[in-house]
C-alpha cells in the first residue's frame, strides 16, 4: 500500500508542474492582452532579439491553417483535448524507469491546455513573445508554446536516455 501513496504523490507532481504551466501561461497572455495594442510597436526587451508584442494566431504554430473559415478552431480544440485526455493517461500509467518523459508530458499538457483555453474563450491563441535574429523575424508565440516545446524536448530526451538506462 504505501507504494501506491507513493505513486500517487509522484503523478501529482507532474499534474500540479501542468497547471501551474496553464496559470503561467494564461496570466502572462492576461497582462500582455490587457497592456499592449494589437499588432502594434510593442515593448522592446533587449534590442534586434527580443520584444513583447500582441497578436492573436486563429490557427496552429505558424500561423497554420489560420486563413480558413474557422472550423480549424473546433478542430484544433478537439485535437488538444484529446491529447490532454491521452498525456494524462501516459503519466498515470508512467513506468519506474521514465524519469524524465513525464515531465515533458506534463510540459506538453500544460501548453495544449493553455492555448484551448484561448481558443473556447477567445477564439484564438493569444501570442506575444517576438523574436529576431538580424532581419528574420520568428513567428510570435506564448507561455505555453515555450512548455510545448521544451516538453517535446524532453520526451526526445527521454527516449534516448530512458530506453538505454532501461535496457
Amino acid at each position: 500500500m504505501p507504494n501506491s501513496s507513493l505513486q500517487t504523490k509522484k503523478v501529482t507532481i507532474f499534474f500540479v508542474l501542468a497547471l501551474i504551466g496553464v496559470v503561467i501561461d494564461q496570466g502572462s497572455k492576461w497582462w500582455f492582452n490587457s497592456t499592449l495594442e494589437l499588432y502594434g510597436a510593442g515593448i522592446t526587451v533587449i534590442p534586434d532579439f527580443l520584444s513583447w508584442r500582441l497578436a492573436y494566431n486563429y490557427g496552429a504554430a505558424f500561423s497554420f491553417l489560420a486563413d480558413h473559415a474557422g472550423w480549424q478552431r473546433w478542430f484544433f480544440i478537439v485535437i488538444a483535448i484529446i491529447a490532454a485526455i491521452v498525456i494524462a493517461v501516459l503519466i498515470i500509467r508512467r513506468k519506474a524507469h521514465e524519469r524524465i518523459l513525464p515531465y515533458g508530458l506534463a510540459l506538453i499538457m500544460s501548453g495544449a491546455i493553455g492555448n484551448v483555453i484561448d481558443r473556447i474563450w477567445h477564439g484564438y491563441v493569444i501570442d506575444f513573445i517576438s523574436t529576431q535574429f538580424g532581419t528574420y523575424y520568428f513567428p510570435i508565440f506564448n507561455f505555453a508554446d515555450i512548455c510545448v516545446s521544451i516538453g517535446a524536448g524532453l520526451v526526445i530526451l527521454s527516449s534516448f536516455v530512458e530506453r538505454s538506462h532501461h535496457e
